[in-house]
């Protein structure tokens, strides 16, 4: 008597290859955002763990060490460009740099629109500045209010300031 071998099991093996090869792919791919607005889910932010002193001594609220450097923001805001409003899209991150040297407080929690992404004012000293950074995931105008006293260094007299700084954000 001679036995017939059906294709079912190797056509089965190679399903299951295939489906397997498929999903690997895709986890290789991740859901980060490409700074596209295509995604609304952010690589997290990579951190090192925290250093007494790293940003505090710089004036930011944390001292969480960042390495390496977080992905390109597509929107970039500093003080000194002024209190225009800002257009955004939905998918976007934007991120605050406030300059060393000031004891900076600000938003500690999601605004609006705007997921707040941790870790929040962290010190990244190649450009010197404190870090929040935001993703885009709604539609609005929302407010993100800063303010920071100046650092005096020791034994030396000079006059606390205040500084406040505010930025409007739209996001379509």
């Amino acid at each position: 008597m001679r036995t017939i071998h059906s294709l079912r099991h190797p056509t089965a093996l190679c399903i299951v290859l295939f489906v397997t090869i498929f999903a690997l792919i895709l986890d290789a791919c991740g859901t980060g955002s490409s700074g596209t607005g295509a995604g609304l889910h952010p690589s997290p932010i990579p951190t090192s763990g925290t250093v007494a002193g790293y940003g505090t001594t710089h004036g930011c609220p944390s001292d969480v060490v960042v390495s390496p450097a977080p992905p390109a923001a597509d929107v970039t805001i500093q003080p000194k460009q002024g209190t225009t409003p800002l257009t955004t899209h939905r998918g976007e991150v934007i991120e605050i740099q406030m300059p060393f040297g000031v004891t900076w407080e600000g938003p500690t929690t999601s605004q609006g629109p705007l997921q707040l992404q941790s870790p929040y004012g962290y010190a990244w000293k190649p450009i010197g500045a404190c870090i929040w950074r935001f993703l885009a995931q709604g539609t609005g105008t929302v407010e993100l209010p800063f303010s920071g006293m100046a650092i005096c260094p020791r034994n030396l007299h000079c006059v606390p300031s205040v500084t406040e700084a505010s930025f409007t954000i739209k996001v379509i």
